[in-house]
């Protein structure tokens, strides 16, 4: 019998008050706060075995010696004091400073308290005077721009990691050790040195964010808001850094990275009446890329997928470049060895690597960012302008909403046995993709030679089977029908609106010749739960 309590107490507070002034044309506004969370947990269990009734598990009616107790409990705290000043000047000059000092219990006591702060500007030309001769084509023209820094946690948090800095040592009770100090050849409990060093000058993450952009209305119907920013992640966790095996223990993961994300978002609304017919159109696009600005932790400029490197782009996809399948012994025999990929045996229908750096043979290299062989970036897994598309049509209590989105650009390196089919004897697949496999009466099939003995020699990856997974999607349809206001009001009711709605109704994209592909939920391994279409109807009252 196992028994187990856990109880958990997360207290949160937030305090604020403001303050505002207006005088004659310009406005103040200052707002001061304060902010904590604390959680605490505690778990209490024990274990027996030997029941006097196996119908009643209870602790206290077992009698074997194979007795067992633990407990356990951590407890985080943040707290953060917070202020913002706003100034206006006849709604035309507007300014904003944020200040927050913010301390962790995650972090050492020197390191634990930081002050961030935020400001911004926005200058609405479409106030001034001098506008008043284009205010017929432009309602509203606003320039802004933001620069801000936070603290950032998540990763300890999603982690679980509540003191990272803080290095415990590990206890054995006697029938766990294999340590024998007695004269009478017992066990001892015995307590270890730590598995691994902390770092301690652990601190936030600090994400900072420049933000340029511009608000337009004009022709009176339409709105385009666009954004560009850099983001900028200083004192990022990082990998630890390698040490000689001599240190003997595992080595701190201390704030070693520098990432940074360029990109851009635009929106384009249109609101039109023609009588009794009302027409929204809404058009979105964005897109960013990420790159590793700094990291000291990879000296040797592993390509590992696991540690970053100076410069590494995020996303990126290495691979071999490939040249078709081996269709005769002849063609294996003039091409460079593929030995160090593989198999030292090649036969017809095997997959052709391409050589690119003129040694001779084809190789992955020592795999680092000096010497990667044949190796090269062949695609980048991160997606690349992101848009969506909706528009509403009503008439007379009737209405229509219909609603796309897609990513016009990314790759998608899938592997895994739900990708290559069948690969052994003893293995089976959902979905196999034995259809459309090499073979002598079929030399232009899409997949390599079928190896029953596990040779995953043609599965390096590579641009041959790399998979293009832009798509659009038609994600919601709806029809909607709302009774008159006449024939409610006398009922109480203000409104009362039947629909119908549809999901994911249809997705064109490369990627759906791969049939267990969905290309908005991408993963590398077999647990691909494609999204289903599905209908319902309702009644809002």
């Amino acid at each position: 019998v196992y028994k187990s309590q856990t109880q958990g107490n997360y207290q949160t507070f937030n305090i604020f008050t403001s303050y505002e002034k207006k005088i004659s044309d310009h406005y103040f506004k200052v707002l001061v706060g304060q902010q904590q969370e604390v959680k605490e947990q505690e778990s209490l269990n024990g274990f027996n075995q030997s029941l006097y009734n196996i119908n009643q598990p209870s602790l206290s009616l077992t009698y074997g010696t194979n007795v067992a107790a633990g407990d356990g409990g951590y407890g985080w705290a943040t707290n953060g004091t917070f202020g913002r000043i706003n100034y206006s000047f006849k709604d035309k000059y507007l300014l904003e400073f944020n200040g927050r000092y913010m301390g962790s219990s995650f972090f050492p006591k020197d390191t634990r308290n930081h002050f961030f702060n935020a400001f911004s500007a926005g200058w609405v030309i479409s106030n001034e005077s001098f506008w008043k001769s284009l205010a017929g084509t432009i309602q509203t023209l606003k320039l802004r721009g933001s620069y801000g820094t936070l603290g950032d946690l998540s990763a300890l948090l999603d982690a679980e990691n509540y003191y990272p800095y803080v290095s415990n040592l590990r206890t054995f009770s006697p029938q766990n050790t294999t340590w024998l100090f007695n004269p009478d050849g017992t066990r001892q409990p015995a307590v270890s040195p730590p598995s691994g060093l902390v770092s301690p000058t652990l601190t936030w993450a600090k994400p900072a964010m420049l933000d340029l952009g511009v608000d337009i209305r004009f022709l009176k119907d339409f709105n385009v808001t666009f954004d560009w920013y850099k983001r900028r992640v200083t004192d990022l966790f990082g990998t630890a850094a390698t040490y000689t095996v001599t240190l003997g223990f595992n080595p701190p993961s201390p704030n070693n990275a520098t990432v940074e994300t360029k990109g851009f978002d635009v929106s384009l609304t249109w609101n039109r009446n023609f009588g009794n017919v009302g027409v929204n159109v809404r058009a979105t696009l964005g897109d960013y890329t990420g790159k590793v600005v700094s990291f000291n932790g990879n000296a040797s400029g592993s390509l590992d997928n696991s540690t970053w490197y100076n410069g590494k782009v995020m996303g990126e996809i290495w691979g071999f470049k490939t040249d078709g399948l081996f269709q005769s012994p002849a063609e294996i025999a003039a091409a460079p060895s593929q030995a160090s990929v593989g198999s030292v045996n090649w036969f017809p229908g095997d997959v052709r690597y391409k050589e690119l750096n003129k040694d001779g043979k084809i190789s992955w290299g020592n795999y680092t960012l000096s010497d990667h062989g044949d190796l090269v970036v062949i695609g980048n897994s991160t997606p690349r302008y992101s848009y969506g598309f909706s528009t509403g049509v009503n008439w007379k209590g009737l209405d229509l909403n219909i609603f796309l989105q897609g990513v016009a650009k990314r790759d998608f390196w899938a592997g895994g046995n739900y990708f290559w089919g069948i690969t052994s004897t003893w293995q089976s697949t959902a979905l196999t993709t034995l259809y459309d496999r090499w073979t002598p009466t079929n030399p232009g099939g899409y997949f390599p030679k079928l190896y029953l003995n596990g040779d995953s020699k043609n599965q390096n990856a590579s641009d041959r089977y790399l998979i293009n997974a832009a798509y659009l999607r038609l994600k919601n349809v709806q029809l909607g029908y709302s009774l008159p206001e006449k024939l409610l009001r006398k009922a109480h009711i203000s409104r009362c609106r039947f629909y119908i709605s549809g999901e994911n109704l249809l997705t064109m994209s490369p990627a759906l010749k791969h049939q267990f592909v969905d290309p908005e939920l991408l993963r590398s391994d077999s647990k691909i739960y494609p999204l289903q279409p599905s209908f319902s109807a309702g009644l809002n009252i």
